[in-house]
């Protein structure tokens, strides 16, 4: 039912009896994707990158 998108990795996590962590484990030694990442994520995430390397931690 995640993979196909049906209930969230914490409802499969806890429909399987397992916690979130436990059932990420799982996932991952089965080679199964559990997030979307895709290229507007980083691209998202490289501009904040970016954005904080430039604030300096002394203003105020």
């Amino acid at each position: 039912m995640f993979l196909s998108k049906r209930v969230s990795l914490a409802r499969a996590a806890q429909l399987a009896q397992k916690s979130l962590g436990e059932f990420i484990d799982i996932l991952r030694a089965k080679n199964l994707l559990w997030m979307d990442y895709g290229a507007e994520d980083k691209h998202l995430d490289d501009m904040a990158i970016e954005k904080f390397q430039h604030v300096d931690p002394h203003d105020d």
